[in-house]
Protein backbone atom coordinates (compact mmCIF):
# COMPACT_ATOMS: atom_id res chain seq x y z
CA UNK A 1 0.00 0.00 0.00
CA UNK A 2 1.39 3.47 -1.03
CA UNK A 3 1.55 5.61 2.06
CA UNK A 4 1.45 8.70 -0.19
CA UNK A 5 -1.51 8.14 -2.21
CA UNK A 6 -4.64 10.08 -1.20
CA UNK A 7 -8.12 8.58 0.38
CA UNK A 8 -10.70 8.06 -1.55
CA UNK A 9 -13.17 10.25 -0.09
CA UNK A 10 -11.47 13.71 0.24
CA UNK A 11 -12.61 15.76 3.39
CA UNK A 12 -12.54 19.67 3.70
CA UNK A 13 -13.36 20.98 6.61
CA UNK A 14 -14.45 24.85 6.98
CA UNK A 15 -15.36 25.53 10.59
CA UNK A 16 -18.14 23.26 11.69
CA UNK A 17 -18.84 22.37 8.34
CA UNK A 18 -17.35 19.09 6.54
CA UNK A 19 -17.76 18.49 2.53
CA UNK A 20 -17.43 14.83 1.66
CA UNK A 21 -16.16 14.59 -2.17
CA UNK A 22 -16.23 11.41 -4.00
CA UNK A 23 -14.43 10.44 -7.27
CA UNK A 24 -15.96 7.83 -9.60
CA UNK A 25 -15.55 7.26 -12.87
CA UNK A 26 -18.05 5.05 -14.77
CA UNK A 27 -17.81 1.86 -16.40
CA UNK A 28 -21.24 1.47 -18.18
CA UNK A 29 -23.84 -0.69 -16.47
CA UNK A 30 -25.78 -3.86 -16.89
CA UNK A 31 -28.94 -3.34 -17.25
CA UNK A 32 -30.88 -1.13 -14.68
CA UNK A 33 -27.86 -2.22 -11.89
CA UNK A 34 -25.21 0.10 -11.25
CA UNK A 35 -21.55 -1.16 -11.06
CA UNK A 36 -21.00 -0.96 -7.27
CA UNK A 37 -17.08 -1.48 -8.08
CA UNK A 38 -16.34 0.86 -10.49
CA UNK A 39 -14.43 3.29 -8.38
CA UNK A 40 -11.34 5.20 -10.23
CA UNK A 41 -8.10 6.38 -8.67
CA UNK A 42 -8.67 8.28 -5.90
CA UNK A 43 -9.16 11.85 -6.04
CA UNK A 44 -6.23 14.83 -4.81
CA UNK A 45 -7.13 15.91 -1.41
CA UNK A 46 -7.97 19.04 -2.07
CA UNK A 47 -7.89 20.35 1.65
CA UNK A 48 -4.12 19.19 1.85
CA UNK A 49 -3.15 21.39 -1.25
CA UNK A 50 -5.34 24.83 0.18
CA UNK A 51 -3.97 25.09 3.40
CA UNK A 52 -0.20 24.26 2.53
CA UNK A 53 1.41 27.45 1.93
CA UNK A 54 4.62 25.81 0.95
CA UNK A 55 2.81 23.71 -1.56
CA UNK A 56 3.99 24.45 -5.44
CA UNK A 57 1.05 26.58 -7.38
CA UNK A 58 -0.81 24.76 -9.86
CA UNK A 59 0.73 24.90 -13.27
CA UNK A 60 -2.64 24.91 -15.29
CA UNK A 61 -4.14 27.76 -13.48
CA UNK A 62 -2.48 31.16 -13.53
CA UNK A 63 -4.79 34.39 -12.12
CA UNK A 64 -2.84 37.11 -14.13
CA UNK A 65 -5.04 39.08 -16.45
CA UNK A 66 -3.37 38.69 -19.20
CA UNK A 67 -3.97 34.59 -19.27
CA UNK A 68 -7.78 35.15 -18.58
CA UNK A 69 -7.92 37.25 -21.72
CA UNK A 70 -5.96 34.84 -23.64
CA UNK A 71 -8.32 31.96 -22.33
CA UNK A 72 -11.26 34.19 -23.58
CA UNK A 73 -9.88 34.66 -27.13
CA UNK A 74 -9.52 30.70 -27.20
CA UNK A 75 -13.21 29.56 -26.78
CA UNK A 76 -14.39 32.60 -28.87
CA UNK A 77 -17.72 31.00 -30.97
CA UNK A 78 -18.52 31.61 -34.27
CA UNK A 79 -20.83 35.16 -34.74
CA UNK A 80 -21.46 35.20 -30.92
CA UNK A 81 -19.19 37.49 -29.03
CA UNK A 82 -18.81 35.51 -26.21
CA UNK A 83 -16.18 33.54 -24.52
CA UNK A 84 -17.80 30.24 -24.02
CA UNK A 85 -18.58 26.43 -25.51
CA UNK A 86 -21.01 24.09 -24.39
CA UNK A 87 -20.25 21.94 -21.25
CA UNK A 88 -20.89 18.35 -22.75
CA UNK A 89 -18.45 18.93 -25.64
CA UNK A 90 -15.68 15.73 -26.43
CA UNK A 91 -13.37 15.81 -24.29
CA UNK A 92 -11.26 13.47 -25.77
CA UNK A 93 -8.60 10.94 -24.28
CA UNK A 94 -7.09 11.52 -20.80
CA UNK A 95 -4.50 10.21 -19.34
CA UNK A 96 -4.91 10.47 -15.63
CA UNK A 97 -7.77 11.77 -13.16
CA UNK A 98 -6.25 14.53 -11.65
CA UNK A 99 -4.27 15.65 -15.60
CA UNK A 100 -6.40 15.03 -18.07
CA UNK A 101 -5.17 15.43 -21.97
CA UNK A 102 -4.59 18.82 -23.89
CA UNK A 103 -7.98 19.17 -25.22
CA UNK A 104 -9.01 18.81 -21.74
CA UNK A 105 -7.54 21.28 -20.58
CA UNK A 106 -8.32 23.91 -23.31
CA UNK A 107 -11.94 23.02 -22.71
CA UNK A 108 -11.42 23.62 -18.64
CA UNK A 109 -10.00 27.02 -19.69
CA UNK A 110 -12.51 27.59 -22.11
CA UNK A 111 -15.14 26.59 -19.57
CA UNK A 112 -14.11 28.71 -17.07
CA UNK A 113 -15.83 31.17 -14.69
CA UNK A 114 -14.19 34.06 -15.81
CA UNK A 115 -14.84 32.65 -20.02
CA UNK A 116 -18.55 32.03 -19.21
CA UNK A 117 -19.11 35.09 -17.70
CA UNK A 118 -20.23 36.71 -20.45
CA UNK A 119 -22.99 34.25 -21.54
CA UNK A 120 -24.08 33.82 -17.88
CA UNK A 121 -24.30 37.49 -17.52
CA UNK A 122 -26.66 37.69 -20.64
CA UNK A 123 -29.07 34.64 -19.44
CA UNK A 124 -28.79 35.50 -15.92
CA UNK A 125 -32.53 36.35 -16.03
CA UNK A 126 -33.58 33.54 -17.19
CA UNK A 127 -32.07 30.94 -15.11
CA UNK A 128 -33.26 32.88 -12.24
CA UNK A 129 -36.56 32.70 -12.62
CA UNK A 130 -36.04 28.43 -14.20
CA UNK A 131 -33.79 27.64 -10.71
CA UNK A 132 -36.23 29.83 -8.09
CA UNK A 133 -38.53 26.70 -7.84
CA UNK A 134 -35.54 23.94 -6.87
CA UNK A 135 -33.75 26.87 -4.79
CA UNK A 136 -36.70 27.44 -3.18
CA UNK A 137 -38.17 23.76 -2.41
CA UNK A 138 -39.19 22.76 1.06
CA UNK A 139 -37.73 19.44 0.90
CA UNK A 140 -34.62 18.29 2.60
CA UNK A 141 -31.90 15.67 1.11
CA UNK A 142 -32.56 16.41 -2.44
CA UNK A 143 -30.52 13.76 -4.80
CA UNK A 144 -29.65 16.58 -7.77
CA UNK A 145 -27.63 15.28 -10.43
CA UNK A 146 -26.01 17.84 -12.92
CA UNK A 147 -25.43 16.46 -16.43
CA UNK A 148 -22.22 18.06 -18.65
CA UNK A 149 -21.62 20.20 -15.34
CA UNK A 150 -18.38 22.10 -16.52
CA UNK A 151 -17.58 24.87 -14.01
CA UNK A 152 -20.78 24.67 -12.68
CA UNK A 153 -21.84 27.80 -13.51
CA UNK A 154 -25.46 26.81 -12.28
CA UNK A 155 -24.39 26.38 -8.80
CA UNK A 156 -24.79 29.83 -7.43
CA UNK A 157 -28.33 30.12 -8.80
CA UNK A 158 -29.62 27.26 -6.59
CA UNK A 159 -26.80 25.81 -3.97
CA UNK A 160 -26.63 28.95 -2.44
CA UNK A 161 -30.80 29.02 -1.28
CA UNK A 162 -30.54 25.59 -0.76
CA UNK A 163 -27.23 25.47 2.12
CA UNK A 164 -28.05 23.10 4.88
CA UNK A 165 -30.60 20.87 3.55
CA UNK A 166 -28.74 18.00 3.30
CA UNK A 167 -28.94 17.74 -0.62
CA UNK A 168 -26.79 15.17 -2.75
CA UNK A 169 -25.05 16.58 -5.45
CA UNK A 170 -23.71 14.33 -8.19
CA UNK A 171 -21.85 16.45 -11.06
CA UNK A 172 -21.06 14.36 -14.32
CA UNK A 173 -18.80 15.62 -16.79
CA UNK A 174 -16.43 13.45 -19.38
CA UNK A 175 -13.54 16.15 -18.43
CA UNK A 176 -11.70 15.41 -14.89
CA UNK A 177 -10.05 18.82 -15.51
CA UNK A 178 -13.79 20.54 -15.48
CA UNK A 179 -14.87 18.38 -12.42
CA UNK A 180 -12.01 19.76 -10.24
CA UNK A 181 -13.07 23.35 -11.24
CA UNK A 182 -16.44 22.12 -10.37
CA UNK A 183 -16.02 20.83 -7.43
CA UNK A 184 -14.47 24.14 -5.87
CA UNK A 185 -17.48 25.73 -6.88
CA UNK A 186 -20.03 23.31 -4.97
CA UNK A 187 -18.18 23.29 -1.87
CA UNK A 188 -17.68 26.88 -1.42
CA UNK A 189 -21.28 27.27 -1.74
CA UNK A 190 -21.56 24.81 1.09
CA UNK A 191 -22.33 21.40 -0.98
CA UNK A 192 -21.93 19.18 2.05
CA UNK A 193 -22.06 15.55 -0.37
CA UNK A 194 -20.80 15.86 -3.53
CA UNK A 195 -19.97 12.99 -5.76
CA UNK A 196 -18.21 13.83 -9.01
CA UNK A 197 -18.85 11.51 -11.27
CA UNK A 198 -16.45 11.26 -14.49
CA UNK A 199 -19.00 9.79 -17.25
CA UNK A 200 -20.46 10.09 -20.66
CA UNK A 201 -23.88 11.30 -20.30
CA UNK A 202 -25.61 9.26 -22.53
CA UNK A 203 -24.52 6.69 -20.08
CA UNK A 204 -23.69 7.56 -16.68
CA UNK A 205 -24.21 4.05 -15.18
CA UNK A 206 -26.18 5.78 -12.01
CA UNK A 207 -29.28 3.78 -10.59
CA UNK A 208 -32.77 4.09 -12.43
CA UNK A 209 -35.06 6.47 -10.13
CA UNK A 210 -32.00 8.18 -8.64
CA UNK A 211 -32.37 11.71 -8.63
CA UNK A 212 -35.20 14.22 -7.88
CA UNK A 213 -33.68 16.79 -9.95
CA UNK A 214 -32.00 16.75 -12.99
CA UNK A 215 -30.08 19.64 -14.12
CA UNK A 216 -28.62 20.30 -17.77
CA UNK A 217 -27.71 23.44 -19.50
CA UNK A 218 -26.07 23.82 -22.80
CA UNK A 219 -26.25 19.72 -22.73
CA UNK A 220 -28.04 18.70 -26.12
CA UNK A 221 -26.67 20.67 -28.47
CA UNK A 222 -23.61 19.05 -28.95
CA UNK A 223 -24.37 15.29 -27.70
CA UNK A 224 -24.31 13.25 -30.90
CA UNK A 225 -28.12 11.67 -29.76
CA UNK A 226 -30.20 13.98 -28.00
CA UNK A 227 -32.61 11.10 -27.51
CA UNK A 228 -30.01 8.64 -25.81
CA UNK A 229 -29.17 11.17 -23.30
CA UNK A 230 -32.91 12.10 -22.81
CA UNK A 231 -33.96 8.25 -22.47
CA UNK A 232 -30.98 8.47 -20.09
CA UNK A 233 -32.06 11.42 -18.07
CA UNK A 234 -35.47 9.58 -18.24
CA UNK A 235 -33.66 6.43 -16.69
CA UNK A 236 -32.19 8.08 -13.81
CA UNK A 237 -35.16 10.31 -13.11
CA UNK A 238 -37.61 9.48 -9.96
CA UNK A 239 -41.70 9.26 -11.00
CA UNK A 240 -42.20 13.29 -11.03
CA UNK A 241 -38.85 14.70 -10.83
CA UNK A 242 -38.14 17.58 -12.89
CA UNK A 243 -35.17 18.19 -15.61
CA UNK A 244 -33.86 21.55 -15.62
CA UNK A 245 -32.57 23.03 -19.20
CA UNK A 246 -31.44 26.14 -20.96
CA UNK A 247 -30.63 25.21 -24.77
CA UNK A 248 -29.71 27.45 -27.29
CA UNK A 249 -31.85 26.18 -30.59
CA UNK A 250 -32.25 26.79 -34.27
CA UNK A 251 -33.95 30.16 -35.64
CA UNK A 252 -37.30 29.98 -37.28
CA UNK A 253 -37.07 28.41 -40.76
CA UNK A 254 -36.16 30.91 -43.32
CA UNK A 255 -34.98 34.00 -41.58
CA UNK A 256 -31.82 35.39 -41.98
CA UNK A 257 -30.36 33.66 -38.75
CA UNK A 258 -31.46 29.97 -39.30
CA UNK A 259 -29.67 30.05 -42.91
CA UNK A 260 -26.36 31.77 -41.52
CA UNK A 261 -26.64 28.93 -39.01
CA UNK A 262 -27.02 26.54 -40.82
CA UNK A 263 -23.72 27.53 -42.75
CA UNK A 264 -22.10 28.06 -40.32
CA UNK A 265 -23.08 24.88 -38.12
CA UNK A 266 -20.44 22.29 -39.76
CA UNK A 267 -17.29 24.84 -39.02
CA UNK A 268 -18.80 25.42 -35.30
CA UNK A 269 -18.79 21.70 -34.72
CA UNK A 270 -15.13 21.28 -35.93
CA UNK A 271 -14.19 24.62 -33.74
CA UNK A 272 -16.52 24.06 -30.78
CA UNK A 273 -16.48 20.54 -29.76
CA UNK A 274 -19.68 19.17 -31.79
CA UNK A 275 -21.80 21.75 -30.79
CA UNK A 276 -24.73 22.34 -33.43
CA UNK A 277 -26.14 25.71 -33.97
CA UNK A 278 -29.57 24.61 -35.82
CA UNK A 279 -31.21 21.77 -33.48
CA UNK A 280 -34.71 21.72 -32.79
CA UNK A 281 -34.17 20.95 -29.31
CA UNK A 282 -37.80 22.02 -28.04
CA UNK A 283 -39.08 19.03 -30.12
CA UNK A 284 -36.89 16.31 -28.79
CA UNK A 285 -37.29 17.09 -25.39
CA UNK A 286 -41.27 17.25 -25.75
CA UNK A 287 -40.73 13.58 -27.09
CA UNK A 288 -39.41 12.20 -24.13
CA UNK A 289 -41.25 13.60 -22.09
CA UNK A 290 -44.75 12.57 -23.57
CA UNK A 291 -46.05 10.88 -21.15
CA UNK A 292 -45.20 13.89 -18.79
CA UNK A 293 -45.69 17.54 -18.64
CA UNK A 294 -43.44 19.94 -20.37
CA UNK A 295 -43.10 23.70 -19.44
CA UNK A 296 -40.49 25.58 -21.85
CA UNK A 297 -40.03 28.99 -22.70
CA UNK A 298 -38.65 30.12 -26.89
CA UNK A 299 -37.05 33.79 -26.36
CA UNK A 300 -34.19 35.35 -27.94
CA UNK A 301 -30.96 36.45 -25.73
CA UNK A 302 -30.30 40.21 -27.45
CA UNK A 303 -27.90 43.10 -26.42
CA UNK A 304 -29.78 44.58 -23.23
CA UNK A 305 -32.74 42.37 -23.40
CA UNK A 306 -34.19 39.22 -23.50
CA UNK A 307 -37.16 39.32 -26.00
CA UNK A 308 -39.97 36.64 -26.01
CA UNK A 309 -41.85 35.05 -28.95
CA UNK A 310 -45.16 36.89 -27.49
CA UNK A 311 -43.56 40.49 -27.61
CA UNK A 312 -42.85 39.89 -23.65
CA UNK A 313 -39.30 41.11 -22.68
CA UNK A 314 -37.14 41.35 -19.68
CA UNK A 315 -34.15 43.30 -19.17
CA UNK A 316 -30.46 42.13 -19.31
CA UNK A 317 -27.04 43.51 -18.74
CA UNK A 318 -25.69 40.96 -20.99
CA UNK A 319 -24.29 42.27 -25.36
CA UNK A 320 -26.79 39.10 -26.63
CA UNK A 321 -25.36 36.25 -28.28
CA UNK A 322 -25.72 36.35 -31.90
CA UNK A 323 -25.73 33.05 -33.39
CA UNK A 324 -26.77 31.77 -30.34
CA UNK A 325 -29.29 34.12 -30.07
CA UNK A 326 -32.52 31.53 -29.71
CA UNK A 327 -32.68 30.04 -27.00
CA UNK A 328 -35.81 27.67 -24.77
CA UNK A 329 -35.95 27.17 -20.79
CA UNK A 330 -37.99 25.43 -18.53
CA UNK A 331 -39.04 22.05 -16.60
CA UNK A 332 -39.97 18.43 -17.73
CA UNK A 333 -41.59 16.14 -15.52
CA UNK A 334 -41.34 12.97 -15.38
CA UNK A 335 -44.13 10.91 -15.93
CA UNK A 336 -45.88 9.49 -12.54
CA UNK A 337 -45.58 5.51 -12.06
CA UNK A 338 -48.90 3.48 -12.59
CA UNK A 339 -47.31 0.52 -11.50
CA UNK A 340 -48.04 -1.15 -8.36
CA UNK A 341 -44.69 -1.55 -7.58
CA UNK A 342 -42.10 1.31 -8.07
CA UNK A 343 -39.66 3.51 -6.81
CA UNK A 344 -40.51 6.01 -4.38
CA UNK A 345 -41.55 9.47 -6.47
CA UNK A 346 -39.36 12.71 -6.07
CA UNK A 347 -39.12 14.80 -3.58
CA UNK A 348 -39.07 17.94 -5.59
Amino acid sequence: KNPKAPSLVAMEVRGTRTTTRTWRRARGRTADRPNRNRRGPPFPSRARRRHDDDAPADPGHTPDDANNNSKRRRSMLLGSGLAFTCPCCGSGGRSERTGGSLYDRYLASALSQDAMASYEKSIEPMKRRLFGGLAGSPNEELTIVELGVGAAPNARYYCDARRGKGDCIVAVDKNPELLNSAASEFESRGVEKLELLEADVADTGLPSAFADAVVGTLLLCSVRSQDQVLREIRRILKPGGKYYFVEHVAAPSGTPLRTAQDLLSPLQRVVAGGCNLNRNTAVSIAAAFEDGDVTSYRYDVLPGEILFDNGFSLKSEGDGLGLLAPHISGEATAGRCVLTRCPAEAKV
